[in-house]
């Protein structure tokens, strides 16, 4: 226009730049409460602008925990107006602290047909991104028990007190009523006095443990531990130990097997 040359693979890599480097990312909320194994019911929505403060139509976004875990749509899509809306059907970690990142899905953006120079260029621009930090907290839990030796309800429980402080070292909360409660759990356990040799008293014990989540109606933990054994110089010393020995071996694997559940 001017009579000067112009360079046009330098005049597009300014372009391409100028355009996707101005691309704002902002979310109605910087911070949000979640719970441990529930989705996000407060709304989150992802606005789009250009460097003028217009709204991006069907710009694709790409979804991910950067830290933490938990079911998500990954690909997210602006619409008409500029606004995406992100959802989280479930967090599976239990980290306290967890961070959403939003940034722009080149994927989605360039198609097979953009030549290799085109998608070097683009791949070297640095992307606007967001964040959301979660702020989780643990299902409260209703615990329903019930212990016995031969038949008589035990005056001192053995198990439910080891059960209930493993769950609140991990962050866990009971409450004394099942409708403030996430998560019903139900504990049974007995003992049956067996023989005596040589002074020596042996007792079997059986345990079981179920977690209902009372929102969704699912059992997300069922486990059976039978005759677990326990030696001692009298039946109920016997009993005790068969009743910590099952305890033992029960509370190494609910958690785990609780969050895979969650998934």
């Amino acid at each position: 226009k001017d009579g000067s040359d112009i360079i046009l693979s330098n005049e597009v890599n300014q372009f391409i730049q100028s355009l996707l480097g101005s691309i704002a990312l902002s979310p109605n909320q910087s911070k949000i409460s979640g719970k441990l194994g529930k989705p996000i019911a407060e709304k989150m929505i992802i606005h789009t602008k250009d460097a003028n403060g217009k709204p991006l139509r069907n710009l694709p976004l790409f979804v991910q925990f950067k830290k933490g875990a938990g079911d998500l749509n990954e690909s997210i899509n602006s619409g008409s107006r500029g606004f995406a809306d992100l959802q989280v059907s479930s967090i599976t970690a239990t980290d306290k602290l967890q961070v959403l990142n939003i940034s722009i899905d080149l994927n989605q953006l360039m198609n097979d047909e953009l030549s290799p120079i085109l998608k070097g260029i683009v791949n070297s621009v640095p992307l606007a991104s967001t964040q959301i930090i979660l702020d989780v907290s643990n299902p409260t839990i209703f615990l329903q028990s019930t212990e016995s030796f031969n038949g008589k309800k035990l005056r001192q429980v053995q198990v439910e007190p080891r059960l209930k402080n493993h769950f609140i070292k991990e962050g866990f909360h009971f409450v004394d009523k099942p409708g403030d409660a996430d998560w019903h759990m139900t504990l049974m356990a007995t003992a049956n006095q067996g023989t005596e040799y040589s002074g020596l008293y042996t007792t079997f014990a059986d345990v079981s443990l179920s977690v209902i989540d009372l929102d969704q109606g699912d059992e997300i933990y069922n486990n059976a531990l039978s005759r677990v054994k326990g030696i001692d110089l009298s039946y109920e010393n016997a009993a005790n130990k068969a009743f910590n020995n099952a305890t033992d071996k029960m509370i190494t694997q609910i958690l785990p097997q609780i969050l895979l559940n969650l998934k």
